[in-house]
């Protein structure tokens, strides 16, 4: 993608460029060689899985066939020559699965099935405190790692989709001339235009922008500048010449967790810093924000750069669905300056000078995606033709409140989305039909929930409301303590309070398993030794006394990590805490709280265990 700018103003390209530059280093079909015809299917369930794409790796784990799923997970690859290959899946928001490896021969197709385990990968459990230093390869840290694996994954399947789909796009362009200071907008121009297309924007290749970087000067006096894709993005050249790390969201990227990227060393061309952005919830990459570096004085501006968004269409193809770039206009300004000091015959002299005038903004947004033959797959308000969504809003009915950040979940698909801060949420292109929604929240967890159904009837063309929560504390008390239940049905009043939670490991969010959870009305030092309730006269609470009472205010951990307490006296300014079973590693993180009048829960951490010396 590229634009131009003059010292007077602005040059812009109006026409819809194409991108038919990108490609991936899959080989050529051979037909003599043998095939794999397969079907990917979820390991626990056998349910087929859409649109994941399924790659065919060599000996050295090169990439030589891939394709995307179909709604019955259905794959072919046809491998270049004979030899042993591996079949690697790749599902967004899924740890990726391989098989073992396969000698394929000349000959018919081979039948494979290839079950998939269901692993999540949590982004929203990895923390960014800390991460302030620039690594040189995002697969270097185990933080970044994580986030680059989820980025890397869309950014290979819109580079497959570029080079193996042809799309009609409709699509509306804008040009905007804004004001520097504030980017109000001065004048706007639109059109529509639609064309056969592999992707709605032209990229420069990675090996230009590296030797030239990212603006180019023309004989004409004007200034081209040119933005990354996801073969730039994906490429050694761009990796080598970049250092990355995690950042988190805020504003308009909450809930999101971003793999920020800049250059790795100051050069005397003009390079990009900036982010890409990923749903800390379904892992899957939103937008990439850059803007330029090492611009010529009079030009710098934190506003100059652009944004490229990615969408997913409902077979699993990924396209670019919007962008915008914006370049600068020049102006000379005449200046009054004084070259010495203000004394009799040196007089101030007129100046030229170059300030930043405005920016041009110019970008797109696709309307309309249909396949080569006129079938629409995405139409206007994001519905597709014979589908319909779901949209609501996630409650917490404990605490009377909307529950951000869960994740919702299409029971028998592959389909999900977070929820934002005020719980409301949308699943678009869904089949129509009856089915039903799901949710998790680490609230929810801590709460013993398991799978909370809400049926959900998706209608051609419409969006449909369905609200999911949280029970209220009425409904919840007796299912979590049973012995809080008097003899008439009723939960007893005094034993109203419950304490519920999970311990985590420190940076991983691993549960850990027979950690042993407190209740203190002191902070206790760190513990160096299993717990002995029998000395540790501190927890009492109260006044209470005695081991019996005592084992009231301590419990261990299951395998999830949860804990529970039952019939906590409601008032109570309480410290909890937790430490590892052997009590190697100390005390976790201590959380103050007054105990309430129906449900709290607790989120608890624990520095995961130090690394064992060699010879040990």
């Amino acid at each position: 993608m590229s634009r131009s700018h003059s010292r007077a103003a602005s040059r812009p390209c109006h026409a819809l460029a194409l991108l038919g530059c990108l490609a991936i280093p899959f080989h050529v079909s051979n037909l003599e060689a043998q095939s794999v015809r397969g079907t990917l299917v979820e390991e626990s369930s056998a349910i087929p899985i859409e649109g994941a794409f399924v790659v065919l790796l060599d000996g050295s784990d090169s990439t030589v066939a891939g394709t995307l799923t179909d709604d019955l997970g259905v794959f072919v690859l046809q491998a270049p020559t004979v030899g042993r290959y591996t079949v690697r899946a790749e599902r967004i928001g899924y740890d990726s699965f391989s098989s073992p490896p396969l000698s394929l021969t000349p000959g018919p197709p081979i039948q494979y099935r290839l079950e998939m385990p269901v692993s999540p990968v949590e982004l929203a459990t990895i923390s960014v405190e800390g991460e302030r230093r620039c690594e040189s390869r995002p697969e270097d840290g185990r933080r970044m790692a994580r986030v680059w694996e989820e980025a890397k994954k869309a950014l290979t399947t819109a580079v497959w989709t570029e080079k193996q789909r042809a799309f009609r796009f409709t699509t509306r362009l804008h040009r905007s001339t804004l004001d520097p200071r504030d980017l109000r907008v001065l004048e706007e121009e639109t059109e529509i235009q639609s064309g056969l297309a592999v992707n709605p924007f032209r990229a420069l290749p990675v090996e230009e922008l590296a030797a030239s970087g990212y603006t180019r000067r023309l004989p004409s006096d004007t200034t081209e500048y040119f933005a990354p894709d996801a073969q730039v993005l994906l490429s050694d050249l761009f990796l080598d010449d970049h250092c990355f790390r995690v950042v988190e969201g805020g504003g308009e990227t909450a809930g999101m967790i971003g793999l920020g990227f800049e250059p790795l060393v100051e050069t005397d061309r003009t390079d990009i810093s900036g982010v890409l952005w990923l749903d800390r919830s379904t892992a899957q990459l939103q937008f990439i924000h850059y803007r330029y570096e090492n611009l010529p004085s009079g030009v710098e501006s934190d506003e100059l750069g652009g944004r490229v968004g990615f969408r997913r269409l409902p077979d699993g193809a990924w396209i670019v669905n919007e962008w915008h770039i914006r370049m600068p206009v020049l102006e000379e300004v005449t200046v009054m300056e004084r070259t010495g000091p203000p004394v009799p015959g040196n007089p101030p002299r007129e100046r030229r000078r170059i300030r930043l005038g405005a920016i041009v903004e110019q970008g797109g947004e696709v309307l309309i995606v249909a396949d080569a033959q006129g079938r629409i797959t995405v139409a206007p308000g994001g519905l597709t033709p014979g589908r319909g969504a779901l949209s609501g809003q996630v409650f917490d009915s404990t605490s009377n409140a909307p529950l951000g950040g869960a994740t919702v979940s299409l029971l028998g698909t592959n389909l999900r989305t977070s929820s934002d801060a005020e719980g409301r949420y949308s699943l678009e292109n869904l089949p129509v039909g009856e089915f039903y929604l799901t949710f998790s929240h680490r609230r929810a967890e801590a709460l013993r929930l398991g799978s909370v159904l809400q049926r959900a009837v998706v209608q051609e063309g419409e969006v449909t409301r369905v609200d999911l929560a949280v029970p209220p504390a009425s409904a919840l008390i007796p299912a979590l303590c049973p012995a809080a239940v008097g003899e008439s049905g009723e939960t007893v009043e005094s034993e109203m309070s419950v304490i519920a939670g999970t311990v985590l490991e420190t940076g991983t969010g691993l549960p850990v398993q027979g950690a042993i959870v407190h209740l203190s009305t002191h902070v206790l030092g760190v513990l160096a030794a299993p717990v002995d309730v029998e000395t540790l006269s501190d927890w009492k609470v109260a006044g209470i006394s005695g081991p019996e009472s005592l084992s009231r205010f301590q419990t261990v951990a299951d395998q999830n990590g949860s804990f529970l307490f039952c019939g906590i006296p409601a008032g109570l300014r309480l410290y909890a805490g937790a430490i590892d079973h052997s009590g190697a590693r100390g005390r976790g993180k201590i959380a103050y709280f007054t105990t309430p009048d129906g449900i709290h829960t607790e989120r608890l951490e624990i520095p995961p265990l130090p690394a064992a010396s060699e010879g040990s």
